[in-house]
C-alpha cells in the first residue's frame, strides 16, 4: 500500500473485519472456549450489566462489534457449575465450525492445564496462536482471562466488575429462567439459571479476522490516482483493495473476503494480459 500511495494512488479507507478472543484460551483451550460461547451463558460488560442476546455469540462479528462498544472494549461471559454439568450430561447446545467440540470431555483437564500455565503443551490450531500468548496492558506481566470463582462477590473482585450491578443482573437472569426474557428475548431452551458451588469467567476482546481497503481501484482493478483516473499499467487485487466492505465479515455467507480476493486476482491478471498486449505498453 505504502509504494501504491508513494507513486500517487489513491487511498481508500482501510477497516477491520472484526471477531472476537479469549486471549490465551481461544485455539489452545478449546473446550474451555467453546463452553464460554455457549447461549447459556450470560455476558456482560465491566459495569456488570448484560450487552447482548447470547444466541448471537455464534455470529463472531456481531458479538465482536458488540465488545468492541464497551468500556475498556471487554465483556465478560458468566456460567454457574450447574450449567456445566447440564453441557456434561447433554453436550453443548452450540458447535462452532472451527473446533467442531460437541461435549465436555476435556472440560477438567483443560481447566487444570490452563490453571497450571501448561497452554505450551497443548495442541494448536491453525486457525490461531497455540503458544498460550495472552492479551497483555502496559506494566502487566501475565492476564488471566479465564476464572473459576466461589462466588458473584469473588467474580467482582477477580475482574473488576461492579459488584452491585452483576448481583442484579444475575438475579434479574435468574428469574427469566425457563420463561421470558425480558430483556433480550433469547429463546427459552437457552435460559438455564447461573447458579452452582462454582462459577466459570471468561473476559473477551475484540480482535480481526483481517484488514481490508487501502487502494482505490475500478471495476477492472485499475489503481486510481487521486483524480479517480487509472495508473496506466498498476492493478491491485485482495483485501488490500477491498473498500467494497464495510467493515464486517459476512457471517452467513463464509468466505466472502476470499473470494473477493480470487476473483479480483483473476480481473486484475486478464485485465493486465490484455494490457500488456494492448497499445499502451512499452518494454
Amino acid at each position: 500500500m505504502n509504494m501504491v500511495w508513494a507513486i500517487g494512488g489513491k487511498r481508500d479507507r482501510v477497516s477491520m473485519e472484526v471477531t472476537y478472543n479469549t486471549p490465551g484460551t481461544t485455539d489452545v483451550f478449546k473446550t474451555l472456549s467453546e463452553a464460554m460461547r455457549q447461549p447459556s451463558t450470560i455476558m456482560v460488560n465491566i459495569e456488570g450489566e448484560r450487552i447482548i442476546n447470547e444466541e448471537i455469540m455464534e455470529n463472531t462479528t456481531f458479538t465482536g462489534n458488540a465488545i468492541s462498544q464497551q468500556t475498556g472494549m471487554r465483556a465478560f461471559t458468566i456460567i454457574g457449575s450447574d450449567g456445566i454439568d447440564y453441557m456434561r450430561k447433554h453436550g453443548l447446545d452450540y458447535i462452532t465450525y472451527h473446533h467442531a467440540i460437541k461435549d465436555l470431555d476435556k472440560w477438567d483437564s483443560e481447566k487444570q492445564a490452563y490453571f497450571a500455565g501448561e497452554a505450551g503443551n497443548l495442541e494448536s490450531s491453525v486457525f490461531g496462536a497455540g503458544n498460550g500468548v495472552s492479551y497483555r496492558e502496559e506494566g502487566e506481566d501475565q492476564q488471566q482471562n479465564f476464572y473459576e470463582c466461589g462466588s458473584i462477590e469473588e467474580i467482582a473482585r477477580v475482574t473488576g466488575i461492579n459488584y452491585e450491578n452483576l448481583k442484579k443482573t444475575i438475579e434479574r437472569y435468574n428469574s427469566f429462567a425457563g420463561g421470558y426474557d425480558a430483556d433480550f428475548v433469547k429463546a427459552p431452551r437457552y435460559l438455564r439459571p447461573i447458579t452452582g458451588e462454582k462459577f466459570y469467567v471468561a473476559r473477551h476482546f475484540p480482535s480481526g479476522y483481517g484488514s481490508l481497503g487501502g487502494i482505490k481501484v475500478n471495476y477492472r482493478m485499475e489503481v486510481l490516482d487521486t483524480e479517480n483516473r487509472p495508473i496506466p499499467g498498476l492493478y491491485g487485487c485482495g483485501t488490500d483493495t477491498a473498500g467494497v466492505f464495510a467493515g464486517e465479515y459476512c457471517f452467513y455467507n463464509p468466505g466472502s473476503t476470499m473470494s473477493y480476493a480470487l476473483n479480483s486476482g483473476r480481473i486484475a491478471a486478464t485485465e493486465a494480459r490484455d494490457y500488456i498486449d494492448g497499445d499502451g505498453f512499452v518494454e
